[in-house]
């Protein structure tokens, strides 16, 4: 009688653990498949927050060669939009050019969610180590960091690393 029991116990562990890791898998399935599958682009980085960019090893980034939020600051009644912004790179820094309509059918570009401030396109937060904040930290508030940005053929996105110039 006790092993039913422990054997229907052991059976409910094992499908809470499954679910728990089908849960986070579909939680960083975008940056994952950005990360994986993506093609590299690099884009010029300028500080969101130009009074104090980094918090520790944190940083908040703008795009300038990106299309910005065209909403007037207010949050869409229906929520964030979805909007898609197609990439073309010239001279090694890819730029981009904002599409409300559908994803386009060729060539590469960003699913982004405007949600009437900013556009939110998955590579505007960036972590790094406490003794790497400073230099980076400097290159981006002078103008001179370039992101380097993997993206699928989905449109996700995900921020790979910050080039310094030496």
């Amino acid at each position: 009688m006790i092993r039913p029991v422990v054997a229907r116990r052991r059976t409910w562990v094992i499908l809470a653990v499954l679910a728990q890791v089908v849960i986070a898998l579909v939680a960083v399935a975008p940056q994952l498949s950005a990360r994986l599958t993506g093609t590299e682009y690099r884009l010029r980085v300028e500080p969101f927050d130009p009074i104090d960019p980094f918090r520790g090893a944190y940083v908040q980034l703008a795009y300038p060669d990106l299309p910005t939020s065209s909403s007037s600051g207010e949050t869409p009644e229906d929520g964030a939009r979805l909007v898609f912004i197609s990439l073309a790179t010239s001279g090694g820094v890819t730029s981009g050019l904002r599409i409300d309509g559908p994803a386009p059918a060729e060539g590469p570009y960003l699913r982004c969610r405007d949600d009437g401030w900013r556009l939110r396109c998955g590579i505007e937060s960036y972590f790094l180590p406490q003794a790497d904040a400073s230099a980076v930290g400097t290159a981006v508030r002078e103008g001179s960091a370039v992101a380097t940005v993997r993206v699928d053929s989905r449109g996700n996105a995900a921020l790979i690393s910050i080039d310094v110039p030496d």
